[in-house]
């Protein structure tokens, strides 16, 4: 969220937030929000959302909430499988600058 706001606060470029949950993330986030979800989203519903992208800066997390039995799998699905899922549908969106 901070990339985002800096970005966003910088000028001269046009910036989409990708949320899980928008409404949520309205709260605490200015700007344009678009719902992107790494985990439950499709490649090709990724690749729509990313369609007339310039750039995209990957900043998801594995957050553990409150099932710690399930951390390694849920962190290895958003972070792992999630990223690479985001960096395919960038290539197909044809995405020119991605930055991890």
């Amino acid at each position: 969220s901070r990339v985002y706001a800096k970005l966003l606060s910088s000028g001269g470029v046009s910036v989409t937030g990708g949320v899980r949950n928008v409404d949520k993330a309205s709260k605490s986030l200015k700007g344009t929000l678009s719902h992107l979800d790494v985990v439950e989203d499709s490649l090709e519903d990724l690749t729509k959302t990313l369609q007339n992208a310039d750039g995209l800066i990957i900043a998801v997390g594995f957050n553990p909430g409150k099932n710690i039995l399930r951390m390694a799998a849920a962190a290895h699905e958003v972070d792992n499988v999630g990223t690479i899922k985001l960096i395919d549908a960038a290539k197909a969106a044809g995405v020119k600058k991605v930055v991890l």
